[in-house]
């Protein structure tokens, strides 16, 4: 699930990624993230889910904003449910 290719460069480098395989597993993972999530947003009442909803929100930027002040790249992102 993953690939090591040795840097041209620099012999104590290794660069590492995913695999086509670990690329399919990482999709299906965030697919099986993203099902339970829309299932655990049904089970909050619906006159206050666009409220949850809306912190969610809030909560992604916070945590984003803080990535960006310490410089740590964020990868994938974006909404992570779909029910409101």
């Amino acid at each position: 699930m993953v690939v090591k290719v040795p840097s041209q460069t620099d012999r104590r480098t290794v660069r590492v990624s995913l695999s086509a395989l670990g690329q399919d597993r990482v999709q299906e993972l965030h697919q099986m993230l993203n099902g339970l999530a829309d299932q655990a947003l049904e089970r909050i009442p619906t006159e206050v889910r666009a409220s949850v909803h809306t912190a969610l929100e809030w909560l992604q930027k916070g945590l984003l904003d803080l990535a960006e002040d310490k410089h740590v790249p964020v990868t994938g992102g974006g909404p992570s449910c779909t029910c409101v």
